[in-house]
């Protein structure tokens, strides 16, 4: 007798199972691919973007300016980039913008979109405000008394995350931009403020800090590391990831659950087959991975189908992450490594479940097995409150959640679920 024959017969009889575990395994998996390809894209774009646009060290700010030619000697005393960065605050109409003056060698903006200012009349502006408020190139926009035309938009790699001031906890692109100007123009803008950038070439930013302060009187001092606007891109990138690894640990743990429920029965209704088939000479070992193998096709279509959904649609899975930063040009693609996880894991969990199932039902004398009475001696929860006084619904309830603990908690973990998902939409932020 071949084992192996009594697959397809089994698929056609249990198709809805097999169809349920798929589906959930493949929704399990989105997740995971959802925040792993995130996570990795928003990651290597941050890197790059941080590299091409010499973004800066730390900056700070001195109670006294330091003037040029102390700038050009700080440089080569200390091997380091060092520039000023002029801005002004302006406020028109409740909005804020931060207006720059362009500075040449640290946190250079990048143009994605239209053109650079050339005119005096001319601006750009940073792009997440731009999208938010459905601005479009040659629309004007009024900063103080004066106004301008919008050229282009941009960029910078110290505010991928749009926080107004340092100490906010969410970003603002509904009443604060930032925004570039001819250097003639901001000269005229007036009200300038000053901060300064640095860029390490060597490890001796203690000495430098203490010159600094020695002589300039240092204000601030905020480390790119220190400095949420920047770090946030990175912070989010490292949590998406650990996301998606504790999801593909976790969320395959319910469809454990289902596959345990449906081979228990399985097995229990096969009893007296498997008793057969174990007076007969099959060792455990062998009818194990053989009900094992009923457990192992949703684990492998659903993890197959996630993946080559996975590839697809990379880019729109990357995206929906973005949410919170500056429009991000990410290039999305599926990691093999976690290709081959999404396959692997959920497969492994449900073929684990299903040997754990039968090993249980083996341990049992074949002689109750081919009776068809591998329950005996196991606890018997019909009886449970038999002399309480309470109502026969009551009774009857708590004997069907006690007498079935992982229909309880599949049962139990759907509400949950459903709940927290009708809470969040309608109540959420």
């Amino acid at each position: 007798m071949k084992l192996n024959k009594r697959y397809s017969r089994s698929i056609s009889n249990n198709l809805s199972f097999y169809i349920s575990a798929t589906v959930l395994t493949i929704m399990t998996l989105f997740l995971f691919f959802i925040m792993n390809i995130a996570g990795e894209a928003i990651w290597q774009f941050g890197d790059d973007f941080f590299a091409s646009q010499n973004l800066e060290d730390a900056n700070f700010t001195t109670y006294l300016p330091i003037p040029e030619e102390d700038i050009n000697k700080l440089e080569e005393e200390y091997s380091i980039n060092l520039e000023p960065q002029y801005y002004s605050n302006i406020e028109t109409d409740g909005t804020t913008a931060r207006v720059f003056k362009k500075t040449s060698e640290i946190n250079l903006y990048s143009v994605t979109e239209g053109r650079d200012m050339k005119q005096n009349d001319e601006i750009i502006i940073s792009e997440g405000y731009a999208v938010f408020n459905k601005i479009s190139l040659g629309d004007h926009i009024t900063i103080g008394n004066k106004n301008y035309t919008v050229t282009g938009f941009f960029q910078r790699p110290d505010y991928l995350y749009m926080l107004q001031n340092e100490g906010d906890s969410y970003k603002n692109v509904t009443t604060f931009y930032l925004a570039y100007v001819t250097d003639e123009a901001f000269e005229n803008i007036g009200n300038e403020n000053c901060l300064y950038l640095v860029r390490y070439n060597k490890n001796n930013q203690s000495e430098f800090r203490k010159e600094i302060n020695e002589k300039y009187y240092m204000r601030t001092y905020i480390s790119a590391k220190e400095n949420m606007r920047i770090d946030m891109v990175k912070m989010q990138a490292e949590m998406f990831t650990a996301i998606s690894y504790i999801i593909l640990a976790i969320m395959p743990l319910v469809v454990v659950v289902l596959v345990s429920i449906v081979i228990n029965r399985k097995v229990k209704s096969e009893q007296k087959l498997i008793g057969t088939l174990a007076a007969l000479g099959y060792k455990k070992s062998k009818l194990m991975l053989h009900y094992a193998g009923f457990a192992m096709i949703p684990g492998l279509f659903g993890g197959i189908l996630a993946v080559f959904f996975a590839i697809i649609f990379a880019q729109p899975f990357g995206e929906i992450c973005l949410a919170d930063y500056e429009p991000m040009r990410i290039k999305c693609h599926l990691n093999p490594i976690a290709a081959l996880l999404g396959i692997i894991v959920p497969t492994i969990m449900y073929v684990f479940a299903a040997m754990r199932s039968v090993h249980k039902l083996l341990k049992k004398d074949t002689v109750l097995l081919l009776n068809g009475n591998s329950e005996q001696g196991e606890k018997n929860y019909k009886n449970i409150l038999v002399k309480s006084k309470l109502s026969f619904r009551v009774k009857y309830a708590l004997r069907s959640l006690i007498g079935n603990p992982s229909r309880t908690f599949v049962v139990s973990l759907g509400v949950f679920l459903g709940s927290y998902h009708v809470h969040n939409g309608k109540y959420g932020r």
